[in-house]
């Protein structure tokens, strides 16, 4: 029964998301301007799937704040839930270990992922003081400048004139047409940060099947890889301070990727985990030591 509930939720969470993708409806994106979600006691960001979550409730509420906790986390603060209240479920991967005899008649651990979830709530919905939330003090394009500078092993990065961007894995170099090609700096930004991205997959790093073991174009492997790559960059752009100028642009290259989506209902969830953990890798939680 709960495993049932679970998958349902999943279910729920993916065609929303997909739904506002389809619709262009980016708000519940464009609230990152005010920091991402995070936990009221820990005070740790949520990442991943769960930001988008938790930022989606927000915009259907109209919370100000972006903190959430659990219901075990209210009484511990002798908090009330106030009536009627409906939470958020907040993703995480339960991992199981098991001993068995391979092929060869040895013995080896194999792991086996469950996506499971918790319910959380946010704190307007309660009666515990809110705590007034410190904002970005970095302009957008010095943040973006911090955002490259803190990728301490990434590849070469050249700009000539011409008219296309790519990351070759096997120079582990990144080529990008002259800043004044591009329409605006913002766009310059997300392109740069798009490859970046892709970089991240370089076997020397994240070790990702889109870029060590390069596909057609078209294929799922190549999809997956250009999903991960935009979604690692609409973080990192996030993380920038300039959501609001590339969103629409993040928004429609991840929707001409969507059939992926409709094949496996949890395939949004494992893309943006790969996706946290590409803009993670790259920011190496510099920017957060910044605001």
């Amino acid at each position: 029964m709960i495993n049932k509930y679970i998958n349902q939720k999943q279910k729920e969470v993916l065609t929303k998301i997909v739904g506002l993708l389809q619709n262009n409806d980016l708000r519940w994106l464009k609230e990152w301007e005010g920091g991402l979600a995070k936990n009221y006691v820990t005070k740790k960001e949520y990442r991943g799937m769960n930001a988008f979550v938790c930022n989606i409730d927000k915009i259907e509420h109209g919370y100000k704040s972006n903190y959430y906790l659990t219901f075990l986390q209210i009484q511990k603060l002798k908090g009330h839930l106030k009536s009627g209240s409906i939470g958020v479920p907040i993703f995480y991967w339960n991992i199981k270990e098991r001993e068995v005899i391979n092929d060869a008649g040895e013995r080896e651990v194999r792991k086996a992922f469950f996506l499971r979830n918790y319910i959380a709530f946010n704190v307007e919905q309660t009666d515990i003081k809110i705590e007034k939330e410190e904002k970005k003090t970095l302009t957008p394009l010095e943040s973006c400048e911090r955002v490259v500078a803190s990728y301490k092993d990434k590849p070469v990065i050249a700009q000539i004139s011409q008219s296309r961007a790519y990351y070759s894995p096997i120079e582990d170099k990144i080529v990008l047409p002259l800043k004044e090609q591009f329409k605006n700096i913002f766009a310059f930004y997300s392109t740069q940060f798009h490859e970046l991205s892709h970089s991240t997959g370089h076997e020397k790093r994240l070790k990702r099947e889109g870029i060590m073991n390069h596909d057609f174009f078209g294929s799922d492997v190549y999809g997956e890889e250009e999903i991960i790559a935009e979604l690692s960059t609409i973080f990192l752009c996030a993380s920038a301070g300039i959501e609001h100028e590339t969103l629409n642009n993040n928004s429609a290259y991840i929707k001409s990727w969507l059939e992926n989506i409709s094949k496996d209902k949890t395939f949004l969830f494992k893309v943006v985990g790969k996706g946290q953990k590409s803009a993670d890798y790259i920011v190496k939680n510099k920017m957060q030591e910044a605001n």
